[in-house]
Parts: structure tokens; C-alpha cells; sequence
């Protein structure tokens, strides 16, 4: 355990957990924020995390099982409806073809705040069991955060980068935003097929 030891306090390691914590608490207080000061704020901070993640050392699991997972549905839905209030029509964009995210070879829609929910919920994980001190933990939650990042939410990433750009170079970051109907639908009547919970079931099957 020696390697992970000084693995889970290197540089590169605390760099990137203070990024992280930014994001994560920039996207919890999204309400209190205008539509052209958020996407500022996420064009300047995406980039510096994607630098960040990419950075981060490769550590070897300890554990054979994974780590606790502390963020909820509820939580996801609400940075997501939170968001998509924020952005309202801007929120959706044409998302280009990826194998690893879409079955079809058609371009289709995304959402800036679908990719930045499933985002907060791996790195806000990943935050929390850092968090806990035990080395063990904070070990395999950067080698679990560096998967996923590889796999799933790095990808996310770049498309946000790619629509935020769109927002704020094509003048139409206002305060005054259309909302779109989505927004004010009653959760109890929302499609749950996109939430990360029942993508994640999609992805690697219930366990």
C-alpha cells in the first residue's frame, strides 16, 4: 500500500480535488446564479477540470467491491431541473455521434444539465469518499473517479465545453432565456429514462 499512500496526497491528487469541490459547489448553488455569470463561470472551471482529471495519477484498486455511493436521485434531479431552469431553451443541444454514449449512428439531442448531473454525481462520490480519510477509500475513489472519467463523464465534459462555447459565442447567454415547457413539468410526470440511476442499470446491468 505504500504506492497508494503517497498516491492519494500528491499534487496532482489534492489539485484536482479542490477543482472538483468548486464544481460540485458551484452546480449546488446554481440558482443563485444568472445564465451569462454561470456559463462564465463553467467555461473558464470545465477546462481547468478536464486538465486536472487528466492529470491524476493511476492508482491501483484496494477494494474488490466499490466504494459507498452518497449521491442520491433526488440529489441528481435536482441539479439537473435546476440547470435546465437556468438555461431554458439553450439547455438542449445536437449531441455528435459517440459509440460509447449512443447506439445509433444519428446525431441526437443532449442536455447540458443531464451531462452535468451525471458529472456532479461521479465527482461528488468521488469528493466524499476522499473525504473520509481513510486511505483505503481515498484510493480507489481517485482509481474509480479516473475510470469514469475515461469512460463516461470526461466525454460528458467536452460536450457541455462544446455547447457552452455554442451559448455564449452566439450572443444568446440572457438573463432572459427562454424556459422551455420541460422545465415546468411535474416531476411525477417526468420521463425517468434519461436519470443516471436507470442509465447506469442500462450500462452495466443490475447487479
Amino acid at each position: 500500500m505504500e504506492e497508494s499512500k503517497s498516491g492519494v496526497y500528491s499534487p496532482q491528487v489534492i489539485e484536482f480535488i479542490a477543482v472538483a469541490d468548486q464544481f460540485c459547489k458551484h452546480l449546488v448553488r446554481v440558482r443563485s446564479y444568472k445564465t451569462p455569470e454561470f456559463l462564465a463561470i463553467m467555461q473558464r472551471l470545465l477546462p481547468f477540470l478536464y486538465l486536472k482529471a487528466v492529470n491524476l495519477p493511476r492508482l491501483e484498486p484496494v477494494f474488490e467491491e466499490g466504494n459507498e455511493r452518497f449521491v442520491r436521485e433526488e440529489e441528481w434531479i435536482t441539479i439537473d431541473s435546476s440547470i435546465a431552469a437556468l438555461l431554458g431553451s439553450s439547455n438542449s443541444f445536437e449531441e455528435p455521434y459517440d459509440q460509447y454514449l449512443h447506439e445509433t449512428g444519428e446525431p441526437v439531442a443532449g442536455a447540458i444539465s443531464e451531462y452535468m448531473a451525471d458529472m456532479y454525481q461521479d465527482i461528488k462520490d468521488c469528493l466524499l469518499q476522499y473525504q473520509t480519510g481513510t486511505e483505503e477509500v481515498m484510493n480507489d475513489a481517485i482509481w474509480e473517479c479516473v475510470m469514469n472519467f475515461e469512460t463516461m463523464w470526461g466525454k460528458k465534459l467536452l460536450s457541455v465545453m462544446r455547447a457552452i462555447h455554442r451559448i455564449v459565442y452566439s450572443g444568446t447567454a440572457t438573463d432572459s432565456t427562454e424556459v422551455s415547457g420541460n422545465t415546468d413539468e411535474p416531476e411525477g410526470e417526468r420521463d425517468t429514462s434519461s436519470w443516471i440511476i436507470s442509465k447506469r442499470q442500462r450500462e452495466f446491468g443490475e447487479e
